[in-house]
């Protein structure tokens, strides 16, 4: 009894060696020709972009879940192209391995421009799910195409400076015909005002209304409290008189004055330069065409 016993172990034994020889030896095969489909809604769309509604919600894009035949994370990308594109540079609009999206207003303005539509133009666009995952063996897999229409918005591509202060015309009141500074046309950070200054401070105003952002002298060079910050000492005319202003904000910041720079020199120029009281336009499209 005890040698059937023994010899009734040993065909176990060797039956679990077998058993564990044939899992080792097995081949793992995924099938990369998954017969899933993708199905992207909503099917259309319309958008206009606007000043105002850059941060809302334009429309959260959903999609049906795939599976493949073993448990492997799916990545999922919202793509964006003209609608004669082919997808070969797509805009990105989202990704997720959830089957939904969510887009605002200014991320499809973005994908608009970046694409080249053109400001209050509306223009046609698709767009199309694409399903991955981190395999390259495994085909992605692409969702039907969704037509839209996107009107972008271009905001005011500039940004300004405006006076203000005891040395100006507009004094202290950040919002009282605030003077605007002359960019420099290849340089955007340079700023220039040529005019006439009391012998008194003022600063800078980004956004006449806004005390903030507002520059200043900081260390000898120019300082900025965007609203975060505390704001920077004056510039000031040393005397009544008309100057040149000349101003550099780069790289400043509530913390760093970066390689800013400033300068108020006096023009003696100026001050004999003929006075016009009044301002005419002249052409084709004024009822006196070119005549004065």
């Amino acid at each position: 009894m005890k040698k059937f016993s023994i010899l009734i172990l040993s065909f176990l034994a060797i039956a679990a060696i077998t058993s564990c020889d044939d899992n080792d030896s097995e081949e793992f095969n995924l099938n990369t020709n998954t017969a899933g489909e993708i199905t992207l809604s909503p099917g259309s769309g319309a958008f206009e972009v606007t000043e105002f509604n850059g941060d809302d919600l334009a429309e959260r894009f959903t999609w049906n879940a795939i599976s493949l035949e073993v448990p492997v994370q799916i990545d999922y990308t919202l793509q964006m192209d003209t609608d004669m594109g082919d997808y070969s540079a797509p805009q990105i609009l989202g990704a997720s391995t959830e089957t939904n999206v969510a887009v605002t207003y200014e991320t499809l303005n973005a994908a608009a421009i970046a694409l080249g539509g053109e400001a209050t133009v509306a223009s046609n666009y698709k767009l199309r799910v694409v399903a991955t995952t981190a395999d390259p063996a495994v085909n992605p897999i692409v969702s039907n195409e969704v037509n839209i229409i996107i009107t972008p918005f271009a905001a005011y591509p500039f940004s300004d400076l405006y006076l203000v202060g005891a040395a100006t015309e507009a004094g202290w009141s950040n919002d009282n015909n605030n003077p605007a500074l002359f960019r420099d046309p290849a340089n955007e950070t340079v700023y220039y005002y040529t005019g006439y200054f009391n012998g008194d401070e003022f600063k800078l105003l980004s956004t006449p209304g806004f005390w903030q952002p507002q520059y200043g002298e900081r260390n000898g060079a120019v300082g900025v409290n965007d609203g975060g910050g505390s704001d920077p000492n004056s510039f000031a005319a040393p005397a009544a008189g008309y100057y040149d202003f000349v101003v550099d904000i780069d790289g400043v910041t509530n913390s760093s004055e970066g390689a800013s720079s400033f300068s108020i020199t006096a023009n003696s120029t100026a001050a004999t330069a003929a006075t016009y009281t009044t301002v005419g336009i002249i052409g084709d499209s004024t009822p006196a065409g070119w005549g004065r």
